[in-house]
């Protein structure tokens, strides 16, 4: 599974704001699983154990084109192969593919790297930055300081081991490693970007968060230098925005057959204090711009030219289609219409004129699927509960996700689910962009039919539902321009 979504801090997901140069610039990959034995289960929940070497392998290298400063593997690097002896040997294999990365490498503990081994046994031969050691710890690239967490604790302060009976479901931030992350908080001197192999937002599933999360999250907000805490365990992967830190949970590379799919990941952090990631398909390649901040688009990892792109500069703008010569392009609307476009490569204008899920096929059997919100083409307004441009973030999916041949467009994209939910909220907020200067609007949404709401600033607002059990969801809207209003219902 390759997945991308952008989310309330990564206005430009992934490409370079041209009026600010990162601070630093790191690759991403997590939940290897590594081991040498067969697939295990079918569909989209299979796991992919030996594939997960040359998907590594192909990661590491575009790392290297990119020169990222540093990696990051965000837990659960290795599985289980024929019991201790063999998943050592497993281990040392897909860590030898990691140190072909030209630079310092990190890894952050997860569950699974101590299903049959001691901690000793892992970090000896896992070295971060250059040293033996692990679990929790902490280190400063260019001004950024980056914090790694060790969830791999039972409730009662005890470290996964063979020797133990754990679960993974019992994760936990133990009092001596809350004690360190505030000392480290306090310590650090400008942007903090936090790991941590189990979620910590709560729009994750329980099962897969830390216990005490909300504990962990208070010191985080408190210190008001966190930009983003970025996470792995959950394999669907997953987005959030709470509280002014955005939590990013990449894919797992387990997840789908090599070469068909990889899940890896760019991230960045800016001088302003933005913070943005890309997954592998929405990467541009080296040396490419971005026309737009809002791209959508399909590359293969090793090409040095785009091989089917869409980009639209703003929401009621057409889509700029790019294909090679030879190529045609089918579009199919929401409806089911298809047309077909031809001629030399090169770029041609098309204007989406009606709401909903537009899909693009070229003659190589590349996808891209755009959510267009009918109501900024001049139709009737569309309400956003069942609107394309309006994506339940929360379940990892958004409008700027990118979809394999082998996948169907996410149920995300039809809202179904976020119609029934708004009419069962008890509460809606809006909450505006950073810096807008605006304040967050919150409705009692019992007894209402259909509310107009109107975004009175450009940027990336994030809109909260929360229940009569105080369960919440979250999505992010882009609003390219000013003054939209929209229809809830």
């Amino acid at each position: 599974m390759a997945m991308a979504g952008a989310f309330a801090a990564s206005r430009a997901f992934g490409t370079e704001d041209g009026s600010e140069t990162p601070l630093v610039r790191f690759g991403l990959v997590t939940d290897l699983h590594y081991a040498d034995i067969d697939t295990a289960g079918s569909g989209a929940t299979a796991r992919h154990y030996r594939d997960s070497l040359p998907k590594l392998a192909a990661a590491v290298a575009d790392f290297n084109r990119r020169e990222e400063d540093f990696v990051v593997e965000l837990g659960d690097f290795k599985d289980l192969t024929n019991g201790r002896d063999g998943t050592l040997a497993a281990l040392e294999r897909i860590e030898a593919e990691f140190a072909k990365f030209d630079g310092p490498r990190y890894h952050v503990p997860g569950n699974h790297d101590f299903d049959c081994l001691t901690e000793e046994e892992f970090y000896s031969r896992t070295p971060n930055g250059g040293s033996v050691g692990g679990g929790y710890y902490s280190f400063v690239r260019n001004g950024v300081t980056f914090i790694v967490l060790d969830g791999c604790y039972t409730s009662d302060a005890k470290h996964y081991s063979p020797a133990i009976s754990w679960s993974w479901t019992d994760s936990n931030i133990p009092p001596d490693e809350m004690e360190w992350l505030r000392r480290e908080l306090a310590a650090a001197q400008g942007h903090v970007v936090v790991f941590c192999h189990q979620l910590l937002d709560p729009a994750s599933d329980p099962d897969c968060r830390v216990k005490n999360a909300a504990e962990v999250r208070s010191l985080l907000e408190a210190s008001g230098k966190v930009r983003a805490v970025l996470a792995g365990h959950q394999h669907v992967g997953g987005q959030d925005f709470v509280n002014g830190i955005s939590y990013y949970t990449l894919g797992a590379m387990v997840s789908g057959a090599w070469p068909d799919s990889n899940c890896y990941a760019e991230a960045a952090v800016y001088p302003s204090g933005k913070f943005t990631i890309a997954t592998n398909d929405a990467l541009l390649p080296p040396g490419a711009v971005a026309s737009s901040t809002r791209t959508f688009a399909l590359y293969t990892s090793a090409a040095a030219t785009p091989t089917f792109a869409l980009t639209s500069g703003a929401l009621s703008s057409s889509f700029l289609i790019t294909y090679r010569d030879g190529e045609t392009v089918t579009v199919t609307s929401p409806s089911g219409v298809t047309t077909t476009l031809s001629g030399v490569g090169g770029k041609i204008e098309y204007a989406p004129v009606s709401g909903g899920l537009w899909t693009f096929t070229n003659s190589n059997g590349e996808i891209a699927h755009v959510g267009v919100d009918g109501s900024v083409h001049g139709d009737a307004p569309v309400p956003v509960a069942s609107s394309a441009s309006f994506a339940a973030d929360a379940v990892g999916e958004g409008p700027d996700r990118k979809l394999k041949n082998s996948e169907t467009p996410p149920v995300a994209y039809s809202g179904d689910d976020w119609k029934g939910d708004l009419s069962k909220a008890a509460k809606i907020t809006f909450t505006p962009p950073d810096g807008s200067g605006l304040a967050a609007t919150t409705w009692n949404m019992t007894g209402k039919g259909a509310e107009p709401f109107t975004f009175n600033a450009k940027g990336v607002w994030t809109v909260t539902l929360k229940f009569a059990d105080n369960t919440t969801r979250t999505a992010h809207i882009d609003i390219q321009a000013a003054g939209l209003t929209l229809i809830f219902k």
